[in-house]
């Protein structure tokens, strides 16, 4: 329901005018992969424009947001080889300074939970997610958006903390004990082909 009414030709051309040139059937691809189940993962070597397809098509659907909603609404985020555990993508509290260290994700998810109407579509797009062991660091993340349905939009809840009052950022944010994915949140992964 985020992309009805998408008008294929005009991606194409948003496409070209930025300086991309992808067969359509992948653009078109990419656009009902995305609208029939909003995780995607790319495929192929480097150079390829995995990453580009994500970035461009998401520029194209907030095109005429202004820029502190483009921010919002849209996160690169590079995996990192050390990813042992979520807290990459999640954050932490830290018992010393009594604050909650938040990721990019965690805000972008923060604001989609926010959104009362739930209507904006929010992109995440996971860069190099082979450098660490995805079953370390996405395991909780993807039980969670697998058990999303639509009778129960968010699916299970995500726990973040273990207080029962919200815990604030360095930058005044308020982290609740634990949230929801909600179904306008997309996300695309890049990784290298398989080897087998």
């Amino acid at each position: 329901e985020f992309f009805v009414g998408v008008d294929q030709g005009k991606i194409y051309d948003f496409f070209k005018d930025r300086g991309f040139t992808f067969p359509p059937e992948i653009i078109t691809c990419y656009l009902l992969s995305l609208a029939t189940k909003p995780f995607v993962i790319l495929t192929g070597i480097s150079g390829t424009g995995k990453t580009k397809i994500a970035q461009v098509f998401a520029e194209f659907i907030l095109q005429n947001e202004t820029t502190t909603t483009k921010h919002n609404r849209k996160r690169f985020i590079p995996v990192r080889p050390d990813w042992m555990d979520n807290r990459g993508l999640f954050g932490f509290f830290n018992l010393l300074d009594e604050r909650y260290h938040a990721t990019p994700l965690l805000e972008l998810l923060l604001q989609a939970n926010g959104k009362e109407d739930q209507k904006d579509p929010f992109f995440v797009i996971m860069d190099e997610m082979n450098l660490a062991r995805v079953e370390q660091y996405f395991s909780d993340f993807l039980s969670i958006m697998e058990s999303r349905t639509p009778d129960n939009a968010g699916g299970e809840r995500l726990r973040l903390h273990s207080f029962a009052e919200e815990k604030t950022t360095a930058g005044n944010l308020s982290v609740p004990p634990d949230i929801t994915i909600p179904m306008n949140v997309f996300f695309t992964g890049m990784l290298p082909p398989d080897k087998n």
